[in-house]
């Protein structure tokens, strides 16, 4: 009889065994026995210790795991798969997704890819015809595009009462006035600012065009605006959070990037060479979101650059050297700054603002940025801030990097 997890209450089930048995009982997953005892002796007492294990190893506990499970059930789903995981790390915490502490998602999607992995290469040249097996339905994460699915995603006052209306369209007027002055005295109306966040939130969420919006509310996109904003939106202040981030883990992130990817970046800043790193370790392509225009450039000259997603134009020769940004949103200029850390801080806050899903193909920088800088870190799988389909709840090239990044911490 093999061990069962002693953090599980249900008790283990009988389930016959074959090649070729499928059960199809949903809770089979959280009552059959893993197969703990046929791990090596030295893994079994990393994982009691609480010590990490070396990917080699990790590797091999999930081929033991997996190998062991289908002898009892030879066609696993995924989510049962995810019910299994999901154990392993309850009674092993060591093994759990985290950065510097801090859990990422559910803490075992990591896991769960790499169970799914070696579950579907075993499954490889079962059928003559090669046909993919079709995901149960239970299985397949769907992410629909209605708003009403993904409006909540790490937000915490998305939809905040409107209370006195014609108050607050006052207040609209009065930032109004005041943006046109040369210099604004920020602490002098951050609170009017503040009170009237309902009303920016109504129309943003009303899908108000963006240049309607700068229009209406020119404050809600400097640079100030948008960190409150973001703040009452998600309960973090946008800018700490950076930087608190870059203190803790800038030195480290980029002693990894050299070396995984031996490249010799000194010249750079370390926000920029920590993010352009970080897409090429997820191999996102950075001229998806940055384009480089000559530093005489125009806003109007600059909204000529037609993009399908949000943007940074950089006026200059490279991100490191440039001295001004523009932040494109639907190809309308709505935020200048000077450099490049707090473009793209600010950049991404947009996404937050005014609702904007990432774009596939740079959701893995965003994901990372908004999990390990930020510190949004919802665990639904079903919560996505992109409309690609996974089955996964945190982006996989995510979970790529922070476990070779774990990895290299632990090493060193």
């Amino acid at each position: 009889m093999l061990p069962s997890s002693s953090n599980t209450s249900t008790e283990p089930i009988s389930t016959p065994t074959g090649s070729d048995f499928h059960i199809r009982d949903v809770h089979w997953a959280d009552a059959v026995e893993i197969p703990f005892n046929k791990l090596p002796s030295i893994t079994l007492s990393y994982l009691e210790k609480g010590r990490k294990l070396s990917s080699e190893s990790r590797r091999h506990m999930v081929r033991v795991v997996v190998d062991g499970l289908r002898e009892v059930n030879s066609n696993i789903s995924t989510a049962q798969l995810r019910s299994i995981a999901k154990r392993i790390v309850k009674k092993y915490p060591i093994l759990q997704d985290e950065l510097d502490g801090q859990l990422i998602g559910t803490g075992y999607e990591g896991l769960v890819n790499q169970l799914v992995n070696r579950n579907d290469n075993s499954n490889r040249g079962k059928s003559p015809f090669g046909k993919k097996k079709k995901l149960n339905t239970e299985d397949e994460v769907d992410t629909p595009k209605s708003l009403a699915k993904k409006d909540v995603y790490g937000c915490t006052n998305f939809h905040p009462a409107i209370g006195d209306i014609d108050a607050i369209e006052e207040l609209r007027i009065e930032l109004l006035d005041i943006s046109k002055e040369v210099a604004i005295n920020w602490s002098a109306i951050e609170e009017k600012f503040k009170k009237s966040y309902p009303l920016q939130r109504k129309e943003i969420n009303a899908g108000v065009p963006v240049n309607e919006l700068l229009s209406r509310w020119p404050t809600l996109f400097m640079a100030e605006g948008i960190v409150l904003h973001f703040t009452q939106l998600t309960a973090i202040n946008l800018i700490s959070a950076f930087d608190d981030f870059m203190t803790r883990k800038g030195e480290r992130l980029i002693a990894f990037f050299r070396n995984v990817l031996k490249d010799d970046l000194k010249s750079r800043s370390p926000a920029t060479e920590i993010i352009l790193s970080c897409m090429r370790f997820m191999k996102e392509s950075n001229d998806q979101q940055f384009f480089m225009v000559d530093e005489t450039t125009t806003a109007r000259e600059v909204e000529k650059h037609r993009s399908d997603s949000p943007c940074i134009a950089v006026l200059g020769t490279s991100p490191e050297d440039a001295t001004e940004f523009m932040i494109v949103i639907d190809n309308v200029v709505t935020t200048t700054t000077n450099s490049f850390k707090k473009a793209f801080t600010l950049y991404f806050g947009l996404y937050y603002v005014l609702n904007i899903e990432y774009p596939i193909q740079l959701s893995g920088i965003l994901e990372f940025v908004q999990r390990c800088f930020v510190g949004i870190n919802p665990d639904g799988c079903k919560a996505a801030k992109s409309s690609k389909r996974k089955k996964s709840a945190v982006n996989t090239n995510v979970l790529r990097l922070i476990t070779e990044l774990t990895h290299y911490e632990w090493t060193e």
